[in-house]
């Protein structure tokens, strides 16, 4: 009996040191994993916040880009071209004092009379006393005449009904004139009178197609007509000899008998005496021209154009060529629906269509019915005296060189219509491109946290279903 409890005794203790070795000190190990726990929690609240503030930037800057491709926006192209072609601008010449004074005279003899003081006159103006002095007589415009409120005006508008009635070419300034010239009627505001000016291929009003100039090639080049192939490749445009009036004949006397040189668009009106550069009598000037472009986009972009060009050939080659001749053929209309008269026009065909200033009135805000002109032609003249006549003003025409600076405005992003420089297929890519770029920074910066997040997710739903398994099974 004493043996078999010593052996049960043995077993009991190996069995309890047994027990002890295989059970881990559980009470030890609770702080690690405790401070485990919360490391992993920091790392996957780091992981989150960091992939959610991606997130939240990239639809940011999503929504930024949707909108400023709402806008249209557009970017600005500039290249210097060398085309084959010229495209002749128009050239216009106005004289501010065509009127000839002995004429006026003749035919209004009650509205002239002799100076008051015929010897301070010719001290001012010894070219208008040539001659026999005691017949001289001038217009009754209140210079070196009687004063009148009355009479003045209805003078000088007489001195204009007399311009507007004389046949224009009687008073054509050029001595060879090589083409047809037009002829219009320009307001000059420093004389508050309307002025003649004679035009070189100007199509405002016109149906004829404009003039090209064709461009020599090195091939045709032949240098024993000149000293450089630079000059080789200028084109002479035009060349003007003007003769000018005598200054005893000017109606305005205290005015100079003054010539104004405008280089323009042919379809877009000009006032030389505005936008123009005056020309000296006796001299001669060589003008430089360099042609510029710029092309423009339709609505809904910024720019705005409309190809006037292509209208004006679906309507039988009727109407406006131009955004300028839009809006003054609005002006116009708006005018002559109640005072039946024409007036805030730059050039005037039918200068017996003019209204008189005294029935001027505020000019309406017609610009939002005219959009700009898809391609927009500039000339930039660059004069040059070189010599002196003394009767007359000769000009020669030059574009110095074949290169057309180009700017043109480009959609930034696509655009949401198609033109014919960009097909759709580009636009689409894109636009996807700037998206995709967009998703690839912000995204491409969490993908660390993204990883994590996705790799966490699956081994804890792999765990749940193994569970929700181990259940099923036992059930």
């Amino acid at each position: 009996m004493e043996k078999r409890s010593g052996k049960a005794e043995n077993i009991a203790i190996t069995s309890l040191e047994n027990n002890l070795e295989e059970k881990p000190p559980v009470v030890e190990d609770e702080p690690a994993n405790l401070r485990a726990l919360c490391v992993r929690f920091g790392w996957k609240c780091l992981k989150s916040l960091v992939f959610v503030v991606c997130v939240a930037l990239f639809f940011q800057q999503t929504a930024e880009f949707y909108i400023l491709y709402k806008t249209y926006p557009t970017a600005t192209n500039i290249m210097v071209t060398y085309p084959k072609f010229l495209k002749t601008p128009a050239i216009t010449v106005c004289n501010r004092n065509l009127i000839n004074k002995t004429e006026f005279c003749v035919l209004n003899d009650e509205y002239c009379m002799k100076p008051r003081n015929i010897e301070r006159l010719c001290e001012r103006h010894p070219n208008v006393c040539m001659g026999n002095i005691s017949e001289i007589t001038i217009p009754m415009l209140g210079y070196h005449t009687m004063e009148s409120g009355y009479l003045n005006p209805y003078t000088r508008g007489l001195g204009q009904k007399f311009l507007f009635d004389t046949d224009p070419k009687k008073s054509y300034p050029f001595e060879t004139p090589f083409r047809e010239w037009k002829t219009t009627y320009v307001y000059d505001m420093n004389m508050n009178s309307h002025a003649r000016c004679h035009s070189e291929n100007l199509h405002i009003f016109s149906e004829e197609e404009l003039q090209n100039t064709t461009f020599r090639s090195v091939a045709e080049l032949h240098y024993s007509t000149a000293n450089s192939l630079y000059e080789l490749q200028m084109v002479k445009i035009s060349t003007l000899k003007i003769k000018m009036m005598e200054e005893k004949e000017s109606f305005y006397l205290w005015a100079d008998s003054q010539v104004y040189l405008s280089i323009h668009s042919p379809v877009v009106p000009s006032n030389p005496f505005m936008h123009g550069k005056p020309l000296r009598t006796g001299y001669i000037y060589d003008v430089y021209v360099r042609l510029e472009e710029e092309h423009l986009l339709p609505p809904p972009y910024p720019t705005n154009c409309v190809d006037y060009d292509t209208i004006w050939r679906k309507n039988n080659k009727t109407g406006p060529r131009s955004q300028e001749m839009c809006r003054e053929l609005c002006h116009r209309e708006y005018y002559k629906s109640f005072l039946y008269c024409e007036t805030s026009m730059t050039m005037y065909e039918n200068p017996h269509h003019i209204c008189t200033q005294s029935r001027y009135h505020i000019v309406p805000d017609t610009s939002k019915e005219a959009l700009h002109l898809c391609l927009k032609m500039q000339r930039k003249l660059l004069p040059s005296d070189l010599s002196r006549m003394r009767t007359e003003i000769k000009v020669n025409i030059f574009v110095q060189d074949r290169s057309v600076t180009v700017v043109s405005h480009k959609p930034l992003y696509g655009e949401g219509i198609p033109i014919k420089d960009m097909p759709c297929d580009k636009m689409n890519w894109e636009m996807f491109s700037y998206v995709g770029g967009l998703m690839g920074c912000w995204l491409g910066i969490s993908v660390w946290a993204f990883i994590g997040i996705i790799e966490r997710n699956y081994t804890r739903a792999l765990q749940l279903m193994k569970k929700f398994r181990d259940k099923k099974s036992k059930v």
